[in-house]
């Protein structure tokens, strides 16, 4: 499921919908499968071309200048949005539990981050960590400065993504 309350989304297939989240493929994608779209071969123009998930979960940050890759039931998802809901502070983010393929996204987030926890959050591309460093950063006063920064994001990850 993704998140739906005022927020800015990505692109989803789920069901034969498409809900937005990623600009790009929105704008090329057909809603004509029934899975998650993680791992799903997208139909562009009546031919299907299947993105690996590590591009999918690249596409995702770089589209979205804040993206959560939370879980239903985690209570520090929770509190991460709340923060950012608190804020007032637009994000996107996918629910991995609802995802059929979701330890495949978790092994490729875990690949790129070094991260195995949810939440598992991106700021201007950058991978701030979870729900504790985004807390730390608000208690320093630096969260809003990196929302606002477009440019603040690590080397190290720019160059990974």
């Amino acid at each position: 499921m993704i998140n739906a309350a005022r927020r800015p989304l990505a692109t989803f297939l789920s069901k034969q919908t498409l809900t937005a989240a990623s600009p790009r493929i929105a704008a090329q994608a057909t809603a004509t499968a029934s899975f998650g779209w993680f791992g799903l071969g997208l139909r562009f123009n009546g031919t299907t071309a299947a993105q690996p998930v590590d591009e999918q979960i690249k596409d995702l940050i770089a589209s979205n200048k804040v993206f959560i890759f939370s879980k239903t039931y985690c209570s520090f998802c929770g509190r991460t949005k709340s923060l950012l809901d608190s804020l007032e502070i637009p994000y996107s983010t996918i629910e991995l539990d609802e995802q059929k393929n979701e330890s495949e996204i978790q092994k490729e987030l875990f690949k790129l981050t070094h991260q195995s926890t949810v939440p598992n959050i991106f700021i201007n591309g950058r991978h701030v960590g979870g729900n504790s460093d985004l807390q730390a950063l608000h208690q320093k006063g630096e969260l809003l400065d990196l929302v606002s920064g477009g440019d603040a994001a690590a080397p190290e990850v720019k160059a990974k993504l």
